[in-house]
């Protein structure tokens, strides 16, 4: 029981960074409040030499803020082009204080008006205005971040023989490298443990100077949980801690959480077992599996929350404590659905299965569908997920842009982990709703090899490097009691055809079956793990990249609202109290109800298990609870 458990009394967290916004036409001048008080203009000043409380910025989850509980705010709300902005006290949910930072550009987020240099003068005092996005010099603001490293930090973690990346270190830039390069940000120490007591060790470290501290499993996070989603973290990440213990007595595994899908997927595979996860070999099993674990097997097998059964967890005083269903039972619920929250995950005892006998890929493609063909496509696939198709089916529909205006490119992607010769007769009735494909590929063989051809890259991790990406991503669970309209099917494929044609980013939708009949996922009552989204049909992810190449910044200033659009043509031709989510493994740091989509009915819940196990919020980090 948590009552068990005893904790340190911290002092208020704080972080140790700051950031200076300038205009692009003069370095030497900063983005200013006047003063603390509510309604106080945001100006251009002389930047003062070591940073001033007026001019440190800090850039988190979506807001601008400075004095600690200040944000950047839209003056009345108002989108007129010259409406100056001001200071204001931070309020959850406030529009007027959400922004989309993208390279040098600082827009209103779901707005089309950006951050602008009245004038262009940098005249001090000079007020700070909104305009009409232009990609203009007078919208461009780069920014210059001091990140300072306590020495009683560097100290505590040299003694307990934590090696870590520190600013100015030749290892730092790419200790401190996000996987989504939309996101720049700077630690105040990369930290390597190589066990849970040096976890708990840099854990404690990181509290006695008052930091934020967060855990890096792969390192894969879409909004850069991983350092933070804020300057200044110290972050613990877990890239050493790689070992898995197969335990064929109860076949089990005990697998550390530095540990990554692909290198699991082999090890597991060489003793004949198996769990479900995703399909991307990079992605990390702490974040993975803290939120969900999503994969072709878990309609099957369920999530990959869903077969741990116990974990080794750091929390914030230090303490190392088991999670099981029968020890600290609502610190278990909590980590399986919101982890990050709650602590440092450095192991999961995980329930394997054996790995199928066999197992069928199948991809077909249709190129440059209309608009009526792919909207039946979907309707179909609807209607055919709710009928006896068995749990060893695992598929999503993948969209992208067609090769003319009122076109969508439509492929289905799947596997089959049954007998290769009765794939045909579970997938016949729906291809039969379809014209001819374009193309089709049908690959039988062992299940490690569904793994990789499902992959496309290594499983072996270590055998080449990642590339990185620069992008956007939304996503959208569809109740299974509740399916998508036609209204909502119709309006969703023409924007993809019309908008998508258009858009100036890379992008792909992918709708992934998580429910239907005979679905693990759906099986699990609701309130059995923090995973507050269980009634759902299809999830989803909505995903747009720059389209440079290779995908470097700058990100394009309107794959926001493309993406934002996508969705919203999906939810506003659905009923007002329609009861969808989102998917925390695709996360959306611009969200405005981020509590409700993710956390749903367990909200209240995880705040009070939260309260209870990080009092100080050490532990935070982006749409966290």
């Amino acid at each position: 029981m948590l009552s068990s458990l005893s904790f340190l009394l911290l002092s208020p967290v704080l972080l140790s960074a700051a950031t200076s916004i300038h205009p692009s036409v003069n370095s030497a001048k900063c983005l200013t409040a006047a003063s603390n008080t509510d309604g106080a203009a945001v100006q251009i000043q002389d930047c003062v030499s070591g940073g001033s409380t007026s001019q440190n910025w800090t850039i988190s989850g979506g807001n601008l803020k400075l004095f600690g509980t200040k944000c950047l705010d839209v003056t009345g709300g108002s989108t007129t082009n010259g409406n100056k902005l001001q200071v204001w006290t931070c309020a959850s949910g406030n529009t007027n204080q959400l922004w989309t930072v993208s390279g040098n550009t600082i827009q209103w987020t779901s707005h089309s008006s950006c951050l602008d240099l009245t004038d262009g003068s940098v005249t001090n005092g000079n007020p700070i205005q909104i305009w009409a996005c232009s990609g203009g010099p007078n919208q461009q603001w780069p920014t210059t971040t001091s990140t300072t490293t306590p020495s009683g930090l560097q100290q505590s973690l040299t003694t307990n023989g934590i090696s870590a990346a520190y600013p100015g270190d030749s290892t730092y830039s790419a200790a401190a490298k996000a996987y989504n390069l939309r996101y720049t940000l700077s630690p105040a120490a990369v930290a390597f443990p190589t066990s849970a007591a040096q976890v708990a060790a840099a854990v404690k470290a990181g509290v006695a100077q008052n930091m934020q501290v967060v855990a890096r499993s792969g390192g894969h996070s879409y909004i850069a949980n991983g350092l933070g989603g804020n300057n200044g973290a110290l972050v613990v990440d877990l890239s050493k801690m790689k070992a898995i213990s197969i335990r064929a007595a109860n076949n089990t595994a005990l697998i550390e959480t530095g540990n990554r899908l692909g290198d699991i997927a082999l090890a597991l595979n060489a003793a004949g077992r198996a769990i479900p996860h995703g399909t991307c070999s990079y992605v990390g099993i702490g974040g993975h599996s803290g939120y969900g674990g999503f994969g072709f097997t878990s309609r099957a097998w369920g999530l990959t929350l869903d077969v741990i059964k116990s974990a080794t967890v750091v929390l914030a005083n230090g303490t190392i404590a088991t999670a099981s269903s029968t020890v600290n039972t609502d610190l278990f619920w909590a980590i399986r659905g919101a982890s990050p929250s709650f602590g440092i995950v450095t192991s999961v005892e995980v329930q394997t299965f054996p790995a199928p006998a066999s197992a069928t890929v199948f991809q077909y493609g249709w190129d440059n569908m209309d608009i009526t063909t792919a909207s039946n496509a979907i309707a179909s696939f609807q209607t055919f997920a709710t009928t006896n198709i068995p749990p060893e089916f695992g598929a999503e529909l993948v969209f992208g842009a067609g090769s003319s205006k009122g076109h969508v490119f439509f492929g289905l992607t799947g596997a089959w982990y049954g007998a290769a010769s009765s794939l045909d007769a579970t997938l016949a009735p729906y291809l039969k709703t379809l014209p001819t494909p374009s193309s089709s590929t049908i690959s039988p063989g062992s299940y490690i090899n569904s793994v990789a051809v499902l992959a496309g890259q290594p499983l072996n991790t270590a055998s080449a490097s990642e590339q990185a990406d620069t992008f956007y991503t939304k996503s959208l669970m569809t109740p299974s009691g509740s399916p998508m309209s036609s209204a909502a099917i119709t309006a969703f494929v023409t924007y993809m055809a019309n908008q998508g044609f258009t858009s100036d980013t890379a992008w792909f939708v992918e709708v992934e079956l998580f429910g239907g009949s005979n679905s693990a996922i759906n099986a699990v009552p609701l309130d059995s793990t923090a995973f507050a989204k269980r009634d759902t049909l299809f999830t989803f992810q909505l995903y747009a990249s720059s389209n440079n190449s290779p995908p470097t910044p700058p990100y394009p200033t309107d794959g926001f609202s493309f993406l934002d659009g996508m969705a919203a043509s999906i939810v506003s031709n659905s009923p007002a109290n329609w009861n969808y989510g989102a998917y925390l493994n695709y996360p959306d740091d611009r969200l405005t109800n981020a509590a409700t989509l993710y956390y749903g009915s367990h909200y209240a819940r995880l705040k009070s298990i939260k309260t209870a196990v990080d009092p100080l919020n050490v532990f935070r980090i982006p749409i966290g609870v």
